[in-house]
């Protein structure tokens, strides 16, 4: 699991290049940023360019 936190951890801002860079790798991957409340709605863009994710709740998805 891959969560975003304060600096000097993964900072917020960065974690949705992360998550867009698993699309690519092998197995699965789950995110979590609950610093913003709508932080992964961009999900649904990525699901029409045929990204395998789900959205399990407004701050986690999960890449496969």
């Amino acid at each position: 699991m891959v969560r975003a936190q304060p600096w000097p951890m993964l900072p917020m801002d960065i974690i949705h290049t992360f998550a867009v860079t698993a699309l690519s790798c092998e197995g699965s991957a789950i995110f979590m940023n609950v610093g913003y409340e709508y932080a992964w709605f961009f999900v649904e863009e990525l699901a029409k360019m045929k990204g395998r994710t789900v959205m399990a709740d407004p701050h986690r998805i999960i890449t496969f």
